[in-house]
Formats: C-alpha cells, sequence, structure tokens
C-alpha cells in the first residue's frame, strides 16, 4: 500500500507491507498510522494495493477533517467598586469582568446579581474578541438597600457557564 497526496507528516511511512498472501475473493484487514495535520482543513489520503511483482490495483482512501481552534471563553474575573460600601443610599456600584477568550468569535453574556430582580430581565449583551486574549466589559448597577449581595457573569455562548460569584456588601445609612 502507497501512500500519497498528503502532507510530507501525515503518513508514518510510504510504503506498508502486508506480509500475508491475499487469495482472490479474501479479506484482509491492515492498519495505517495517519497523523493529521497542524493546520484546520479537509484532507484526502489515496493509496494504491500493490501486487509483489509491482503492478498496482485498486485505489482506496479516507478523507479527515481536521476542525479550527474552538471559541471557549477561558475565564472570567469579576471586580466590583467599590467592593462594600457604608453610606447614604442608593450606591452605584461599577462591575467589571475581564474575560478571557481562546480565540476569535463573539460572546454574548448577562450580568447576574442577586437583588431580587429576575436574572433573565437583565439584557444579553456580547463582545466580540478578534484573536485570543482578554476583554473587559463593564457595568453600573444601583443599590438602594442594605445587604450582601453575589454578582455572577453569565456566559451564554460559547459556554453557557457562569462565572463568580462576587460579594458585595452594602450598609445603608
Amino acid at each position: 500500500i502507497t501512500c500519497r497526496d498528503w502532507s510530507s507528516d501525515v503518513c508514518s511511512s510510504d510504503l506498508v507491507k502486508l506480509n500475508k498472501l491475499v487469495k482472490p475473493g479474501e479479506q484482509v484487514d491492515f492498519l495505517v498510522d495517519l497523523k493529521a495535520p497542524s493546520k484546520a482543513g479537509t484532507y484526502t489520503g489515496y493509496w494504491r494495493l500493490q501486487a509483489d511483482d509491482g503492478s498496482r490495483f485498486s485505489q482506496v482512501f479516507t478523507t479527515i477533517k481536521v476542525p479550527g481552534p474552538m471559541f471557549a471563553v477561558t475565564s472570567v474575573s469579576i471586580s466590583a467598586t467599590p467592593a462594600s460600601f457604608t453610606g447614604v443610599c442608593p450606591v452605584n456600584i461599577i462591575l467589571k469582568a475581564d474575560i478571557t477568550a481562546s480565540t476569535a468569535g463573539t460572546v454574548t453574556y448577562r450580568w447576574e446579581v442577586s437583588d431580587g430582580v429576575d436574572t433573565t430581565s437583565y439584557p444579553l449583551q456580547s463582545v466580540k474578541f478578534d484573536k485570543q486574549g482578554t476583554k473587559t466589559v463593564e457595568r453600573t448597577f444601583t443599590f438602594d438597600a442594605d445587604g450582601t449581595y453575589l454578582v455572577s457573569w453569565y456566559n451564554a455562548q460559547p459556554n453557557n457557564q457562569k462565572f463568580g460569584p462576587r460579594q458585595i456588601v452594602i450598609d445603608c445609612d
């Protein structure tokens, strides 16, 4: 069996010997080691069967798809300014999320605060990544009652996961 039409690093060797006589009508299994290319794309490898006398017959092929990097949010760090407050309410608290993504893509997210408001009423927002890296998003929330609040950052797309919570303590005079 000879391998061709693959990049040079895909086939483990150009020739695989069966070391067995295969009679007409008989079936035989053989194994060919392949290594997926490092570049995303669709690859097709072709092999020709060859008799001991060198004559080639029958062609077989296989196609593989190598996916590109998967887009994911890999971490989120939440901060609040101020993280605690004592004084006259209402008070505005600035929430920031440092979002790290694995590659280019768009993140759809929403803030969630344990303030008695249905979290689904907070709007979904988006941030676009042109490449792997970290971006910061922020939102100001107004608190008008004493309490210990928990703030989370919900990643609707691509991961469908929650980061946090971050605790905020409000003590209104």
